[in-house]
């Protein structure tokens, strides 16, 4: 299977647990029960997301990985409060 159907096949099965990881709770007692009983499709979803990522990055131009780069390194350096040179 070449990138970009692993992709798709990825993102296809993060869109059929995004319900189960995107559910809201009035209680805290709730949340943690919810979470227990689903704790594998939250380290599914987050491997997914891990995936996702890194397979879109490999697709990425050359010019494209720059920028993103560039984006990333900025992005940190606001976050640090230093000034973006």
């Amino acid at each position: 299977m070449n990138s970009k159907e692993e992709l798709e096949k990825l993102k296809k099965r993060l869109r059929e647990i995004e319900p189960i990881l995107s559910k809201t709770f009035n209680t805290d007692k709730e949340l943690n029960a919810y979470l227990e009983k689903n704790k594998n499709l939250y380290e599914e979803g987050k491997n997914l997301y891990e995936q996702i990522k890194q397979l879109e990055y490999g697709l990425m131009s050359s010019q494209e990985k720059e920028e993103h780069d560039e984006y990333l390194r900025k992005l940190k350096l606001k976050s640090e409060g230093k000034p973006l040179i």
